[in-house]
């Protein structure tokens, strides 16, 4: 028995790699606020991650593989810090949701698959924002870049406990056709410098597909053990 567990899976790249989960045959726990899947095999999980608290998360114990992928993100308001643009709440609610979630999350699942045998894969969704600096997205790329580095602390973590069957890795997913980028086209040019550089992805067609990136992650999945490196875009695999 093969199970994934996916975060934001109301829509996007969520709703994308789950449902392509369940055609291969996989059971899913989807977390999220909404469910737009209809499934036997599919589980819905109530998850605002606005709120701390931490769910019920159903445990299956005669599983073979497990996959935990952190996909729920925001990208919080586009514009300068210290200017009219930005606010408080925002800064706040955008690192909890990319990332003190993600870790609280992932810490939660860990404990209800000690001592799992099967093999473990835990993707983080990173970003080229965590990994280049993009003026007015300040909360958003320092939360992907804290991805990343959880990503690499808990691999030398598993390395460390000898757990080599549990592989983490954190994955820029490319640029996707979502609401996400709608939200940036919709920046006003004062506030965000790289405007017309988003527009034009748009424009000439740069933007992939959901289901075209959660076909690639899933192929990464099922070839993790290609990868030694734990920071991975899925355009160059």
């Amino acid at each position: 028995m093969r199970v994934a567990y996916i975060t934001g899976v109301s829509r996007g790249l969520g709703e994308a790699t789950a449902r392509q989960f369940l055609l291969e045959g996989w059971t899913v726990v989807g977390l999220g606020r909404t469910h737009n899947l209809e499934h036997d095999q599919y589980n819905a999980v109530y998850l605002n991650l606005e709120h701390q608290e931490i769910p019920e998360i159903p445990i299956f114990p005669e599983a073979t593989e497990l996959v935990w992928i952190n996909n729920a993100a925001i990208v919080g308001k586009i514009g300068y810090l210290g200017t009219e643009a930005q606010d408080l709440q925002s800064i706040y609610l955008t690192i909890q949701i990319n990332l003190s979630a993600a870790l609280a999350l992932s810490h939660r699942i860990i404990q209800l698959y000690d001592g799992f045998k099967g093999l473990f894969t835990l993707i983080n969704i990173s970003s080229g924002a965590g990994r280049n600096a993009y003026p007015s997205w300040s909360a958003y790329c320092a939360s992907k870049a804290g991805m990343d580095m959880f990503s690499r602390v808990l691999d030398i973590e598993w390395k460390t406990q000898g757990k080599h069957n549990f592989r983490v890795f954190s994955v820029a997913p490319g640029i996707i056709d979502t609401g996400m980028q709608t939200q940036i086209r919709q920046a006003k040019p004062e506030d965000f410098p790289l405007l017309e550089r988003f527009q034009k992805y748009h424009e000439e067609g740069a933007l992939e597909t959901a289901e075209a990136v959660a076909s690639k992650l899933i192929g990464f999945i099922r070839r993790r053990d290609d990868f030694s490196e734990v920071l991975a875009d899925l355009r160059l695999v």
